[in-house]
């Protein structure tokens, strides 16, 4: 999960508050940046699991995405720096993890959940 410095709320009020664009690229941590990079670079090939960066979800050459529905308050995407607020957090689901979980399913029970 992209980690602001300070919380993002903070950054949008002393950095965007005139003009908050959708995404930005400052004022992310370096250190968990680092930790995540840090991370990937010992993943195998064979890992018993499939790591999901939700830096490559919520970020682009743009910059990291900050907030939903063009709704700079309601669509917020963290409290602090780095924790989901609800909206956020079924948006993830929605676009994340359904889409992962209907993928390994057979075919027969995922359209029955269409």
């Amino acid at each position: 999960m992209p980690h602001w410095d300070p919380y993002l709320f903070k950054v949008v009020m002393q950095h965007y508050w005139e003009l908050t664009p959708p995404r930005i690229s400052t004022q992310l941590d370096q250190h968990a940046l680092a930790v995540d990079n840090a991370f990937r670079s010992e993943l195998k090939p064979n890992e018993p699991f499939e790591y999901q960066n939700l830096y490559d979800f919520f970020c682009n050459a743009e910059g990291c995405l900050i907030y939903l529905d063009g709704n700079r308050r309601e669509g917020l995407l963290s409290f602090d720096n780095a924790h989901l607020r609800p909206r956020a957090s079924f948006y993830l689901a929605e676009h994340l993890l359904t889409p992962l979980i209907l993928r390994d399913w057979p075919e027969e029970r995922s359209s029955a959940h269409r």
